[in-house]
């Protein structure tokens, strides 16, 4: 994808954006105005090839974050250069090239500027929905980008015949390719985009699974029904069960990385990454202790180490709390990072907070009834003392 902002000495007011992809492409994104790279508060600007593919198609959205970008208004402020943009006689080259206000409200650009900040983005599944541009659904990319973007200053006026900003079709990259490798490249690109898809949803319902459901069911049996011994045998098996579950799903991400059409990116290229490397690091030490206490719990020990049992089964309880904790941030941050696309994340969002309340209540409430319990136990049980007595 090649990019080039362009203002003309006949229009000062003025900047013209062209996008060029060597590749067939679904749509076209750039973003400019908001963070440098990401989606939050860039004015975002789309284009996809017309039905006809002799021109473009653009829509103007922006994003509070990484997710399926809104419309804002249904006036959208950039307007396509029809005699630029389309696809080529071959039907592999797309450009879409399209002007708008420098002062435009949304991501104003000072007249003096000699460059921009810029974030680009390639979507390789089609645009869905006709009619309106701003309705149109727009599927996830599969390339993303970010830098600085040098802007051009021409004489005379976009229109002029010596003022193509695009690309000559053939020069660079793929262009040398044939049309019948490139589309063996585009087929290739295609069936790792939807293996990486369908492996990252299935990562992030594994670990939904974990630490939505199973972690605290475990958590809730031993913190509220403890006086009741049978529930460790629950216990274990749902704490283990849940920790393979990890494991799987962090095999799904890592085989996921390697299928990314962009290239397996560094842990660090994102705080879900690092994270969910501290929290399962974290898991492996909450599964050790545990194995320490079952093997060290032994009521039939007159000799069993009891200071060191309950300095380990504090530790465990609370590390416990740490690593549920910890996970209920994760699947926050991994729902951000991904953007829930490509339906928009209002709905789950909603889910996900409704739950994480719930489980929060039912702590607190449990909590509660727990200490209620237990002062009416030790106060029924002075009372049989002193009875006896």
């Amino acid at each position: 994808m090649c990019i080039s902002a362009t203002i003309f000495s006949a229009d000062t007011n003025t900047i013209e954006f062209s996008l060029f992809s060597m590749i067939p492409v679904g749509w076209l994104g750039l973003g400019i105005g908001g963070n440098p790279t990401g989606m939050a508060g860039n004015d975002l600007a789309i284009c996809w090839p017309s039905t006809t593919g002799n021109d473009a198609v653009i829509s103007q959205r922006a994003a509070t974050n990484n997710g399926q970008p809104s419309v804002l208004t249904d006036t959208v402020a950039f307007q396509v250069q029809h005699n630029k943009s389309g696809l080529s006689s071959s039907n592999m080259d797309f450009t879409c090239t399209f002007s708008r206000p420098l002062n435009l409200a949304t991501a104003p650009i000072a007249s003096t500027a000699t460059s921009i900040n810029v974030i680009y983005a390639i979507g390789l599944q089609a645009v869905s929905g006709s009619g309106n541009p701003q309705q149109a659904k727009i599927q996830q990319h599969a390339f993303t980008g970010h830098g600085a973007l040098n802007i051009q200053r021409k004489q005379g006026a976009s229109s002029d015949a010596n003022n193509s900003v695009t690309p000559a079709p053939g020069t660079g990259g793929s262009g040398s390719m044939n049309g019948s490798t490139l589309q063996s490249e585009l087929d290739k690109m295609l069936a790792d985009e939807r293996i990486y898809n369908l492996l990252v949803q299935v990562h992030g319902i594994l670990m939904t699974i974990a630490f939505l459901f199973i972690f605290p069911m475990g958590a809730i049996l031993v913190r509220f029904f403890s006086h009741l011994h049978h529930v460790f045998r629950w216990h274990r098996p749902l704490q283990v069960s849940g920790f393979l579950i990890v494991i799987a799903a962090f095999a799904c991400i890592f085989i996921a990385a390697y299928k990314s059409p962009q290239g397996p990116p560094k842990i660090s290229a994102s705080t879900h990454a690092e994270f969910g490397v501290i929290l399962v690091t974290a898991m492996v030490l909450q599964i050790c202790i545990g194995i320490f206490i079952f093997h060290t719990f032994d009521i039939s020990r007159a000799d069993r180490p009891r200071l060191r049992l309950v300095i380990t089964t504090w530790m465990h309880r609370f590390w416990g709390y740490t690593v549920l904790i910890g996970g209920l941030i994760q699947i926050n941050l991994g729902m951000t990072l991904y953007g829930m696309w490509p339906t928009g994340q209002e709905a789950v969002w909603y889910v996900y907070d409704a739950w994480v309340a719930i489980l929060v209540v039912a702590f607190v409430l449990g909590s509660a009834f727990k200490w209620w319990r237990d002062r009416r136990g030790k106060e029924t049980l002075s009372k049989e003392v002193q009875e006896e007595e």
